[in-house]
């Protein structure tokens, strides 16, 4: 254990025995009172040497308890502290959820991002980012280890699906400015071309292909693409290519498409055969996302961490921590049993 203000202690120290010395000083003169003769008998007597050695054991008792109290508290102002260092490490793994805003997905997104939140706080190391797109994709976050920044965006994501199934399952009602601002978050940014079609998943995935760092090439990189892969318009790149641009970049891709019991997804057998080649053919797999869920999300993150991720060295974390406890209970014992004492010598 060291001490954070070691001076307090120094100073309080050198205090304290300069007032006991000049304290004892004055002690040993003679003030007032009438001095007795002829007390050798008394003094040679047994129960006279008896109380003077009980004295001597309270009085020393009582400086050792005044001595003990008094450390302890100098102790406690210079702050007692536990210092800690280590060596932090970092998994060297990158994941994007590439979700697909559309109308037709809002259901599957909002149970989605409802299981990534649960998810979040899981993850340790890793960096996350999002990326929403419909005609066109929109890098919502890049990857950042800021998981209370991600669970922000997440949160928004939310409020803005909830307010589309709100929509539709209530025959199409008007919306509030509220509503409004909150639809923005996911149409901003990923509507901005819609007489290209919708859903344009190939761009989606070959533009968060880009959006990994160049210079991290060395770190594991992984895609979680969310779409009903129900094309609709002529995409710059199609499925097939972008995943192969992913494999090309050792990108790996975990899809998920809408289950049964989705009232708006249409994925027919032919599209949902597509994209589970492509997450095959990328090292990764296709799940589906039920609407009575067993945590697709946590799955999903069950099989990412038995994906290759190298772990290195990061920077020296040194951790300072107070240790007020031990002084604190040793003034707080030698003060009562010094009280006692002194209530003992009262009767």
């Amino acid at each position: 254990m060291e001490m954070k203000y070691p001076i307090f202690f120094v100073i309080g120290l050198i205090l304290f025995v300069i007032a006991f010395f000049v304290g004892k000083k004055k002690k040993t003169k003679y003030k007032t009172g009438k001095r007795i003769a002829n007390t050798r008998y008394l003094r040679e007597s047994n129960y006279f040497k008896s109380q003077m050695r009980k004295y001597r054991i309270v009085n020393v008792i009582t400086i050792s308890l005044y001595l003990i109290i008094v450390l302890s508290s100098l102790a406690l102002a210079a702050r007692p502290i536990k210092i800690s260092s280590r060596n932090s490490q970092m998994k060297t793994r990158d994941i994007f959820l590439c979700l697909d805003v559309s109308t037709s997905c809002s259901e599957l997104d909002y149970q989605l991002v409802n299981e990534f939140r649960k998810t979040l706080s899981d993850v340790d190391g890793e960096r996350i980012g999002i990326v929403i797109f419909n005609c066109t994709p929109n890098l919502l976050c890049p990857l950042t280890e800021d998981y209370e920044y991600i669970d922000s965006m997440l949160e928004k994501l939310l409020k803005a699906f909830e307010v589309v199934n709100d929509y539709y399952d209530s025959f199409f009602p008007i919306l509030s400015n509220q509503d409004n601002l909150d639809l923005s978050y996911i149409f901003s940014g990923t509507t901005e071309d819609s007489s290209r079609g919708s859903s344009l998943i190939g761009d989606a995935l070959a533009a968060t292909a880009f959006d990994f760092p160049k210079h991290d090439e060395d770190r594991t990189r992984i895609i979680i693409l969310a779409t009903d892969n129900d094309l609709e318009g002529t995409p710059l790149i199609s499925l097939p290519d972008a995943a192969k641009i992913c494999i090309d970049k050792k990108i790996t891709i975990f899809g998920i498409a809408p289950g049964k019991g989705y009232v708006r997804n249409f994925m027919t057998p032919d599209d949902e055969e597509e994209f589970g080649r492509v997450c095959n053919d990328a090292g990764g797999k296709l799940y589906e996302l039920g609407t009575s869920s067993n945590n697709t999300m946590h799955n999903i993150f069950v099989d990412i961490e038995k994906t290759e991720a190298k772990i290195i060295e990061g920077n020296p974390i040194t951790t300072v921590t107070d240790m007020p406890q031990k002084p604190f209970y040793i003034l707080i014992v030698a003060t009562v049993i010094l009280v006692i004492i002194k209530e003992k010598e009262k009767i």
